[in-house]
């Protein structure tokens, strides 16, 4: 992949979105001298990412949920702790609790590390001049392959009939714990979870961005946005 900024600039923000699917180098070129455009896909992930769990605890049933979930997280323990477990369970509380998880609170937290991480790692390099404010923008923009894996997964979901015995990977359509249909009870539901064909294409977006914004060789860039996802990785397989 070339590395200039000699790809003609986008006008606005709304064509970006499409563009990053398509050209995602001129995406970025343009966003190194753009201003306030990440606002467009915070708004956009943070609508669509709250459905896929909204929805599916409103159709799950929440009963059979409860005891998936006592048996993955308290193992053996006595029936009344386990009772006390599924009578603390609040659909409606984890219903919102969720979806906000997972449309802001993770999306911010985790985007917050990353571009400390990419801002770290680009600071000496010659042709960087994105600080870390620069770097956070971006982040949203190397994650809206997420939108598609979220727009699957209403689909599905938005299929199933109420108090429907369906596991939480239909939430992650492009995810091997879907394909493998690992449950909560795996302990390789976690890593299976985070193997997802979105995060790859989120993946090659970041290294498209360093190689952009950076004078970085193609290994380098590519070293650099693979190490946290390998990382990850590496700690879910040790925990599991």
């Amino acid at each position: 992949m070339p590395n200039n900024n000699n790809e003609p600039s986008l006008s606005n923000p709304i064509s970006a979105i499409t563009e990053t699917f398509f050209n995602p180098l001129t995406v970025f070129n343009t966003l190194a001298v753009k201003n306030n455009w990440s606002w467009v896909p915070f708004f956009l992930l943070a609508f669509v990412l709250f459905f896929p769990p909204y929805l599916y605890y409103s159709v799950v049933d929440f009963n059979w949920f409860s005891q998936l979930s006592a048996d993955a997280l308290l193992g053996d323990v006595s029936p009344a702790e386990r009772q006390m477990y599924m009578d603390a369970a609040n659909v409606s509380l984890i219903r919102l609790s969720q979806a906000l998880t997972n449309s802001l609170i993770a999306p911010i937290i985790v985007f917050a590390v990353l571009a400390l991480y990419y801002n770290f790692i680009t600071r000496n390099d010659e042709k960087s001049v994105q600080g870390l404010s620069d770097w956070y923008g971006a982040m949203w923009w190397m994650a809206l392959p997420g939108l598609l894996n979220a727009l699957v997964a209403i689909i599905l979901i938005s299929f199933q009939s109420e108090n429907a015995h369906i596991h939480d990977n239909i939430m992650v359509p492009f995810s091997l714990a879907y394909i493998a249909n690992t449950t909560i009870a795996s302990p390789m539901h976690s890593l299976f979870t985070a193997i997802r064909l979105d995060v790859f294409w989120s993946l090659y977006l970041g290294f498209i961005c360093v190689r952009s914004w950076t004078n970085f060789s193609v290994a380098k860039a590519l070293t650099t946005v693979i190490a946290p996802y390998l990382l990850l990785l590496v700690l879910l397989i040790l925990s599991a």
